[in-house]
């Protein structure tokens, strides 16, 4: 009766189930031009909340690391964290905004270049918990303490994160699925309905047990 699509969603695919009269949703942050019904999340306010929660923790220095930085999800997430801290007086310096251009790009690939920048930040954020995991696991193997030296925070649509050294704020993806499911549910009863965007805010933040935890990074 109809199609919720995500992933790699562009103008040319929404058009061509368009011409075909699907009723359709596309599910996610994506750079559309053609007016279509979807759900999405408000990634700027992903962006803050993640800049904001370094900057209680007293991070002043910090990283985006993104394998694709120029895709609306975590171009958006970026902008939102460069506004947070602008806010505040601070800054993210373009060197550190570090990329690969690649997919599963390993550790090291975030990593050394992270290591080159001067100062060193003290925090880290990516949009992706493999991405963490990997960063994570090359600061350790190079000795570098994480969190009392590095903190790293992350985003996850997953109960927990995948490890237990940094930080997640939970998406809450499931509530985009079903509210997916619920505009298109409206699209097939009444097929004339205006195209509409509902956008999503984050829910929580995932708070792991750092044993070793300095007291200047925990949070009040």
């Amino acid at each position: 009766d109809g199609i919720i699509i995500s992933g790699m969603v562009d103008d040319a695919a929404v058009t061509c189930f368009q011409r075909q009269q699907i009723p359709l949703v596309v599910l996610g942050n994506h750079d559309l031009k053609t007016p279509v019904t979807r759900v999405e999340l408000d990634m700027h306010q992903v962006g803050s909340a993640l800049a904001e929660g370094l900057l209680e923790h007293g991070h002043r220095q910090i990283a985006f690391v993104v394998e694709k930085p120029h895709h609306a999800y975590e171009r958006m997430c970026l902008e939102g964290i460069q506004m947070r801290l602008l806010r505040d007086g601070f800054s993210l310096p373009e060197k550190n905004i570090i990329s690969t251009g690649q997919t599963y790009s390993s550790g090291a690939a975030f990593i050394e270049p992270f290591l080159r920048l001067d100062p060193l930040p003290t925090a880290l954020i990516t949009t992706d918990t493999r991405v963490a995991d990997e960063c994570v696991a090359e600061l350790r193997i190079r000795q570098i303490e994480v969190p009392g030296r590095v903190e790293v925070v992350s985003l996850t649509t997953k109960d927990r994160p995948m490890r237990s050294r940094y930080r997640a704020l939970n998406l809450g993806l499931e509530r985009c699925g079903r509210l997916a499911v619920k505009r298109l549910s409206e699209l097939v009863e009444t097929p004339n309905m205006e195209p509409c965007a509902t956008v999503l805010k984050v829910t929580e933040w995932f708070e792991p047990i750092f044993p070793n935890l300095n007291k200047s990074h925990q949070k009040s």
